[in-house]
């Protein structure tokens, strides 16, 4: 619950409390911007609450990290989640497309199963992914 998310925070950091490093996937969830300001307050929350023995020793290659894909609908814009991002004090940082939109066309054209080709091209067009630190 992004409105009121500490109860279940509080549980996952009981349950991820073996020093392994976070990482939270997002895909499409930033569809109207009322959920800009909870989304990011719960990554935030997310991220600057748990504490790997890594990231206790300063190690950033096992920081807690956010991987968001984004499509813009309703208004909002790749723009607008980077900033909410910022507002927030939080790192993000654009995926080179090549990273993560590798051989998409390929896949799809032999139905090869893989993540990307569920997604219609229209929105593969337009999403970006993000790498959210704290």
């Amino acid at each position: 619950n992004w409105f009121q998310p500490l109860e279940a925070i509080e549980n996952m950091m009981e349950a991820l409390n073996d020093g392994s490093r976070l990482i939270l996937v997002a895909g499409d969830v930033i569809y109207k911007h009322a959920l800009l300001d909870p989304f990011f307050n719960t990554v935030k929350l997310l991220l600057s609450t748990y504490k790997s023995t890594a990231n206790k020793s300063n190690n950033d290659s096992n920081s807690p990290i956010l991987l968001l894909c984004h499509v813009p609908r309703a208004g909002v814009t790749h723009e607008d989640v980077i900033n909410m991002a910022h507002s927030k004090g939080l790192s993000i940082k654009e995926v080179s497309e090549s990273d993560w939109k590798t051989n998409i066309n390929a896949a799809k054209s032999t139905n090869t199963v893989d993540c990307l080709s569920y997604c219609p091209m229209e929105d593969l067009n337009k999403a970006m992914l993000y790498k959210v630190m704290h």
